[in-house]
């Protein structure tokens, strides 16, 4: 059973259609596979700088811990507002110097200076005590964390009376501020 030369040809072209067009789906196919390759290839230096901000945020993260606690050492950081800050101070600083040997006879809160980056928080204190008491009291605001700092220091010695052998006692007058900043 032989084919006619028209049902030969007939089933060449289908086939070599068939052919064309699966030659043509494979050309596109290719195509499109370099076309997202190349997309791919242009995604891996940004993938890179992702990956890299993702591990570089870990280490910001903690380097602003670290800045937080050492900035921490000298300003106070915290949300309380500057009045409930101050107060809390003032009978914290007066109970210090109290404890340290000095008689505080005044204390007040001085209205407090805002500041570009922080707030400076004033405060004025009278005191009476022996030399030794003055001397513990620079110390402790030389190392107190956060720090408090000293505006102005001024001394008066009391006058011994004769022939007494008292420790030399001084009227002490400071106004110290603390820096507060806000989280």
């Amino acid at each position: 059973m032989g084919l006619s030369l028209k049902s030969k040809q007939m089933i060449i072209g289908t086939l070599a259609l068939l052919s064309f067009s699966v030659l043509i789906f494979y050309v596109l196919v290719l195509a499109k596979y370099a076309d997202y390759q190349k997309s791919i290839d242009n995604m891996e230096p940004r993938i890179s700088r992702l990956v890299g901000i993702k591990l570089g945020q870990e280490q910001f993260k903690e380097l602003d811990l670290k800045s937080d606690e050492q900035l921490s050492e000298h300003i106070y950081l915290t949300q309380e507002n500057d009045e409930e800050l101050a107060t809390r101070l003032q009978q914290k600083i007066k109970s210090d110097f109290e404890t340290l040997g000095l008689s505080v006879s005044s204390s007040q809160i001085l209205p407090a200076r805002q500041g570009k980056f922080f707030n400076h928080l004033y405060f004025e204190l009278a005191m009476t005590g022996n030399v030794e008491a003055l001397r513990e009291s620079l110390l402790f605001i030389e190392t107190a964390k956060p720090k408090l700092f000293i505006e102005n220091l001024s001394l008066h010695p009391i006058r011994a009376r004769r022939g007494a052998t008292q420790q030399q006692m001084v009227n002490v007058k400071v106004r110290l501020f603390v820096l507060k900043g806000g989280i």
